[in-house]
Parts: structure tokens; C-alpha cells; sequence
């Protein structure tokens, strides 16, 4: 099944549901594989700025601010 096929029989629209079928995203970001790898802030050009886990959020919100310069 395709993610495509997944979002559709799902019913899901209005935000993007990817797939990773050759695992790039292990080789590109520090998440370990699992099932809570905390959130990544992106840029505008779909970089990654910064990851963190945990329900506080300044570590990330600060980074936002130093990646636009805040």
C-alpha cells in the first residue's frame, strides 16, 4: 500500500501523510526509530531547523527565533 492509498482509504486531506520505504529519514535526523521521536521545527524550504522531545516547547521556539533572525 502506497501512502497515497493510506490517506485516501483513511479519509485524510489537508496536511501532507508521507511515506519513508528506504528509511532516509533515520540518515537524515537524529530520531532512533521510535514511536515518539518528539517534533521538528522546519524552515519555510522544508530543512530541518531543529529537533526536541518533551512537552516543553521553548527549546524548539527558540531555535525558530535564531533560524529568522529573532
Amino acid at each position: 500500500m502506497t501512502a497515497q492509498q493510506y490517506a485516501q482509504i483513511l479519509g485524510l486531506s489537508g496536511y501532507p501523510v508521507t511515506a519513508d520505504a528506504t528509511s532516509q529519514i533515520y540518515q537524515k535526523t537524529f530520531w532512533n526509530g521510535s514511536p515518539r521521536p518528539g517534533k521538528c521545527a522546519l524552515a519555510p524550504n522544508m530543512t530541518i531547523v531543529h529537533c526536541w522531545v518533551g512537552a516543553d516547547d521553548t527549546e524548539g521556539l527558540d531555535a525558530i527565533r535564531a533560524h529568522a533572525g529573532m
